[in-house]
């Protein structure tokens, strides 16, 4: 028992691990092109990787998912699975290079950036045959191959973008970066994968294949809302906007979302805890964890607040000063995530997850039509109010369903529920 909490504890340190690589380099390469490219340039790059997004999640498909929980339970079937649903990420790929071109040869707006659009897609092509290879890994637990592979790449991208940054960094340049990196990590991916481990090339099976389109598509399309939830912004803004809008917007947004990762690695940390106590003392303890957690909130507000014009600056030049507006606005829903995300952890623990997507289905709506009706007068201080409103909403479906679906069937709601 020892022995499998200690192969636990390193498997979620060396993932943990990874995905603070993945966020800190890409925070870090956000501050080497905002001082390299024009406004205008970085605009161009903010709409491309937020378009790219969209496909990213076709392209997974939440198939990675499904061959790590058959895999893991499955070790001697892993050729089977490997080859099915590799060919199957091959038949979804093809389908996806066939829109693409469609919407870039009739779509206007991309007369411009048609190359850049196709560098992009080269890039996240590569990257999702990459993270399905890794998948590997992380079904027979071998998540140290993961950190090495995600280690490799990024010190290999950042290299690349040190050394550009004596030149004149040029967007092209930029997305063959990205190229040459996913590349390397696609080729590490499967030595390491056909070196290790026992994987040979298997028939395929078709009527496997829909199964596994059964069983993924779900995860695709939760994850298709959260992207809209996110990206969606970004994209309106290119088209209705300048992609200048587009580059102000995204640096106060790229600023907001690395201060998120507070929130969210406090959910990481909090889950496991959560998962282990009655219902009673969960709601006592969520009632403890929301008073702290207001309060940490209210400390990093005020203080990004007023440093808000300095920090962006300091960061990414002060031709981006202008930034400081959108952002200081969207700080202001960090009183609301922070919230939003214990309320999370809360309905992961009593298998809730419905209420949030459905949650999130309803705010991406209504972010959606919001930006509609408000990013065409006010540009960039429109969509960050329109932010902040979509955060209060979830907010509030948050609250009241916690309300309705927890407080409502424990005996101590009475004597709770003004402490939530």
């Amino acid at each position: 028992m020892a022995l499998l909490a200690g192969r636990l504890v390193k498997s979620i340190s060396y993932l943990i691990s990874s995905e603070f690589l993945s966020k800190f380099t890409s925070f870090l390469i956000i501050i080497i092109l905002a001082r390299s490219l024009s406004v205008s340039d970085f605009g161009d790059y903010s709409f491309i990787t937020s378009f790219m997004v969209f496909f990213s999640v076709f392209l997974d498909f939440g198939l990675n998912i499904y061959f790590i929980k058959q895999v893991a339970n499955e070790k001697k079937s892993a050729s089977f699975y490997f080859s099915n649903i590799f060919f199957l990420k091959l038949m979804i790929s093809s389908l996806v290079f066939i829109l693409f071109l469609f919407l870039l040869f009739f779509v206007k707006r991309f007369e411009e950036i048609k190359l850049l659009l196709l560098l992009a897609l080269i890039y996240t092509l590569l990257t999702s045959f990459s993270q399905f290879v890794t998948s590997v890994f992380k079904a027979h637990e071998r998540m140290h191959f993961v950190l090495f592979v995600t280690l490799s790449e990024k010190l290999f991208l950042l290299s690349l973008f040190f050394y550009a940054m004596y030149g004149q960094l040029k967007l092209p340049q930029t997305f063959l970066f990205y190229i040459f990196s996913a590349l390397l990590a696609l080729l590490l991916s499967l030595f390491l994968v056909f070196y290790n481990f026992k994987i040979t090339l298997h028939k395929i099976i078709p009527s496997f294949l829909k199964t596994a389109i059964n069983y993924s598509y779900p995860l695709a399309l939760s994850n298709f809302l959260w992207i809209i939830y996110f990206k969606i912004g970004t994209i309106m803004l290119y088209f209705f906007k300048t992609n200048v809008e587009v580059g102000l917007y995204n640096i106060a947004y790229s600023l907001f979302i690395a201060i998120n990762i507070i929130p969210t690695t406090l959910e990481i940390a909090l889950l496991p805890r959560l998962s282990t106590l009655s219902k009673d003392k969960l709601i006592l303890t969520i009632s403890q964890y929301s008073k702290y957690f207001f309060y940490l909130s209210l400390i990093l507000v005020l203080l990004f607040f007023l440093i808000s014009k300095q920090l962006i600056s300091l960061l990414y030049g002060s031709v981006f000063v202008q930034s400081s507006i959108s952002f200081k606005i969207l700080i202001l829903s960090l009183f609301l995530l922070f919230q939003s995300h214990l309320y999370n952890v809360v309905f992961q623990v009593f298998s809730l997850q419905k209420i949030i997507l459905k949650t999130t289905l309803l705010c991406a709506i209504f972010n959606i039509f919001a930006n509609l009706l408000i990013i065409k007068k006010y540009g960039v201080i429109g969509i960050s109010i329109t932010t902040l409103l979509t955060e209060f909403l979830m907010f509030i479906f948050f609250y009241f369903s916690f309300k309705k679906y927890i407080l409502k069937e424990n005996s101590s709601y009475e004597i709770n529920k003004q402490t939530i």
